[in-house]
């Protein structure tokens, strides 16, 4: 690994699978490895951010599926369509649908990915 980068690049890495940075004595530890060795930890912390992600995304569609009942839930409560559930519910806690930022955080709160909440959005302004 080069030097002129590695210590950005494994920290961001690190960050990425763990949620944090690494702090001082890891970098000691990890500095003093041979570049074989630091290669190991790099591919680790890759295989950790892969298997991460991929449990991202089935908790997301596990919210998506959580908040879709939800919806399903006021349409046959109030007999509305699915916007005016999603209006209501955002209504409730006071957030403006009509704003990108505000429907995406909202949205984002339920646990939904970001992939998704462009397609609830597309749909939502159609």
């Amino acid at each position: 690994m080069s030097q002129i980068n590695s210590f950005d690049l494994i920290s961001d890495l690190h960050k990425d699978a763990r949620g944090f940075r690494p702090r001082g004595a890891w970098f000691d530890d990890f500095n003093s490895r041979t570049d074989a060795e630091k290669q190991v930890i790099f591919d680790d912390l890759c295989e950790e951010l892969r298997e991460n992600e991929a449990l991202d995304l089935v908790n997301e569609e596990h919210c998506l599926g959580e908040f879709r009942a939800l919806l399903k839930t006021q349409m046959d409560s109030f007999g509305i369509d699915w916007k005016t559930a999603l209006e209501w519910l955002a209504d409730a806690e006071e957030v403006n649908v009509d704003y990108d930022q505000d429907l995406e955080h909202f949205l984002w709160g339920f646990g939904i990915g970001i992939p998704n909440i462009r397609n609830i959005k597309a749909l939502y302004k159609a």
